[in-house]
């Protein structure tokens, strides 16, 4: 029995050291690697509830480790490191995120009584839980995992429960109660380290709930422990960033002046800087501040400062200096900087109002320009002659360049043949297409979007104020009238006068009950919402228009023809067709296209005011039609004509003669003699057929002549032979 026993145990000892040396120890290496991997190149806040996205090198190595262990639990099962394969399988599928797989493997580990890991193997269960957002349950077993870590005097188990669950309350924004088990987590950390990193996190917790003494204080703190060198830096920047906050901007900047002073935080002068500047912004000593922004915008490139600073730059520049172009050059540049994803974000929808800005100017100028023409004529022949002379200018002047730099050699002056002027127009002036009131309809919706981006995005009401008055002083008649009312009635709103504002609600209100604007009106003035009886087309169509001038025409047409097709009833489907014959002929160059809607505007609307518009130009179309089909089967016939003339060697008029004196031949079917060749067979005439007796008097008797009379001609006769 002795020897028996000797023997198990000598096989449990030697399958504990193949399975420690061959399995084990390699996957246990490899796991720390991927948590150290983890640690320092993901970028995670302490108290961040979120797992970070996996290096590919850790999650290679997880891999491995999962790859090993299930190889212990498949191989392995009586090894003493079971039950730790299973839980280093269960935190590899944790960290790669797979928590369904990593509870399950948790969950296996709990059904062994006796495992020496059993209560780190709770905590794992409440993490996976949690981020599986299942908070009740994982909230409960963190709670005994707590109760029992301290009963059990597990200092490091306590510390990584009460972190869950701070990480858990930051997540629900339950600051409060995460400071309060902040509070917690320092009395049981035993780390001067750990605790000075803790004081920094507990002031970014206070300033979330806007606690600014208490976020002072903690950020003070933080010296009186172990910083690492970046925390020590950090609560210091923030501990400025608060006395800024407590109106107490003079200590603020004395304390970044003992941070610049310092040798050993001349590689943070960029951030020193940057909340220099913030300051200086401010007390608005606008001047002070754009000079530091651009000191930090240039100096330190491709740092987070220097996007923060141009972004900076940019706003001062449009709202206090309303230097639009510039503002609109920095905040395209803030998308190439590293700047935070926030400001990125805010940059590019400025970006993007200052283009439709500029979009909406240029399209305006050029209605106007096609309006004046529209009004003189002679306007447009004076415009092109400047435009064309610019040009012919230009090129003479750039002949003379290359002439005169050949003749000149070294002492050549080119300034001397540079064209110092702009062109006159930024496109060649065209023949308006429009009518006047189609133009001043878009005349007016670019000036009222301009007015809108000026008033709701830019926030500069005054250049709203200016667009919202002209449209109404100069373009009453419009569709935009009631809308420009509502948005002048809300600027003064905005302005505090509030009476002048009630009295552009009225007339909203009193004037214009069946568009959609009277009930915002209705919400001003607390009147009564109108029940209005709006065309459905009429916003499909305006959207059509918005598409429309992007220039994309064919998304145009089809939204255009979705507003026919749908609303065939409404007013708008025979604009919306006009409106698709208007962009195949004058967008596209499809006359044919556009004369084939056109004639379904006439015969579907006939009575409607767009098919009479383009009445006398589709009956003009369809007699070019015609006139150029006659012209296609002449020129077709005059082809045949040629190739049965060369086939016969005669020319085309001899052919058109011989066809003529065919006609009055007594027998139809006889067959013409060709270079004094008889044809191989003749055939017998018709003895039903009576023969020819001229009896019109029209016709000449020398025009009737038989075939061999004919083709008598002086010279040789064409063709072969």
């Amino acid at each position: 029995m002795l020897v028996f026993a000797l023997g198990v145990q000598s096989c449990s000892m030697w399958d504990n050291f193949t399975t420690y040396f061959n399995r084990y120890y390699n996957a246990k290496v490899s796991f720390e690697e991927a948590e150290l991997d983890i640690a320092t190149n993901t970028k995670r806040e302490l108290f961040d509830f979120k797992e970070p996205n996996l290096p590919s090198k850790a999650k290679t190595s997880l891999d491995y480790v999962i790859e090993k262990c299930s190889k212990i639990l498949q191989f392995n099962t009586e090894s003493d490191y079971f039950d730790a394969s299973l839980f280093m399988i269960g935190r590899a599928y944790y960290f790669q995120g797979n928590y369904t797989k990593a509870i399950r493997k948790f969950r296996e580990l709990e059904s062994m009584p006796n495992s020496e890991l059993k209560l780190d193997n709770s905590l794992w269960i409440a993490k996976a839980e949690l981020q599986m957002r299942r908070f009740d349950v994982g909230v409960k077993i963190l709670e005994e995992v707590k109760k029992n870590a301290e009963a059990e005097e597990r200092e490091d188990l306590l510390y990584e429960a009460l972190l869950t669950e701070i990480r858990y309350l930051n997540y629900r924004e339950n600051y409060e109660d995460a400071i309060e088990v902040v509070k917690k987590i320092i009395e049981v950390s035993s780390s001067s380290e750990t605790i000075a990193q803790l004081y920094y996190e507990m002031g970014k917790l206070y300033l979330k709930i806007e606690d600014y003494e208490n976020a002072a204080n903690s950020f003070a703190e933080v010296e009186e422990y172990s910083p690492t060198f970046d925390v020590l830096f950090l609560s210091r920047i923030e501990f400025a960033k608060v006395k800024k906050q407590l109106g107490l901007a003079d200590e603020s900047l004395i304390v970044l002046e003992e941070l610049r002073s310092e040798e050993k935080f001349k590689d943070k002068l960029d951030q020193i800087e940057l909340e220099t500047a913030n300051i200086y912004n401010d007390q608005n000593k606008v001047e002070e501040a754009l000079d530091l922004y651009t000191i930090v915008d240039t100096t330190y490139p491709g740092t987070e400062s220097s996007g923060i600073a141009a972004f900076k730059r940019a706003q001062i520049i449009e709202k206090d200096y309303v230097d639009l172009d510039s503002a609109e050059v920095l905040y395209k540049r803030v998308a190439q900087t590293k700047a935070p994803l926030e400001l990125k974000n805010i940059a590019s929808s400025k970006s993007k109002v200052f283009q439709d800005i500029s979009k909406n100017y240029s399209g305006l100028l050029l209605n106007l320009r096609e309006y004046s023409y529209v009004k003189d004529s002679t306007l447009y022949v004076r415009d092109s002659t400047l435009y064309a002379n610019y040009f012919t200018r230009r090129d003479s002047l750039t002949k003379l360049y290359v002439e005169m730099k050949q003749l000149g050699g070294n002492s050549f002056d080119s300034t001397k043949y540079s064209l110092k002027e702009e062109p006159p127009f930024d496109s060649k002036p065209k023949r308006p297409t429009l009518s006047a009131d189609s133009l001043i309809t878009r005349i007016v919706k670019h000036k009222y979007e301009i007015a809108n981006l000026y008033f709701g995005e830019l926030e500069i009401a005054d250049s709203a104020f200016y667009n919202y008055k002209e449209i109404l002083n100069d373009y009453p008649v419009t569709r935009y009238q009631a809308r420009t009312l509502y948005a002048l009635g809300t600027y003064y709103l905005t302005t505090g006068d509030k009476e002048k504002a009630d009295s552009l609600f009225n007339l909203v209100y009193d004037n214009y009950k069946e568009e959609k604007i009277v009930n915002a009106a209705a919400e001003k003035l607390g009147k009564i919402k109108i029940a209005l009886n709006v065309d459905p087309a009429e916003e499909m169509f305006v959207s059509a228009e918005a598409v429309y001038d992007t220039k994309k025409y064919n998304e145009a047409i089809k939204a255009f023809y979705d507003v026919s097709k749908n609303h065939p009833k409404s007013t708008f489907a025979a604009k919306s067709l006009y409106t698709i014959g208007f962009i195949l002929e004058n967008d596209l160059q499809l006359s044919d296209s556009a004369a084939s809607v056109y004639d379904s505007l006439a015969i579907k609307y006939n009575t409607s005011t767009y098919a009479l518009s383009v009445k006398n130009k589709l009956q003009f179309f369809k007699q070019e039609k015609v006139r150029l089909l006659d012209s296609l089967k002449n020129v077709a016939k005059l082809e045949k004509d040629k190739k049965s003339a060369d086939s016969l060697g005669i020319s085309t008029n001899e052919l058109d003669s011989l066809r003529l004196s065919k006609q009055f031949m007594p027998d139809s079917s006889a067959q013409p003699v060709i270079n004094n060749k008889m044809p191989d067979k003749k055939s017998e005439p018709d003895e039903k057929e009576k023969p020819f007796e001229p009896n019109d008097k029209k016709i000449k008797p020398d025009l009737i002549k038989t075939p061999e009379e004919k083709f008598k001609r002086p010279g040789r006769p064409r063709g072969k032979g």
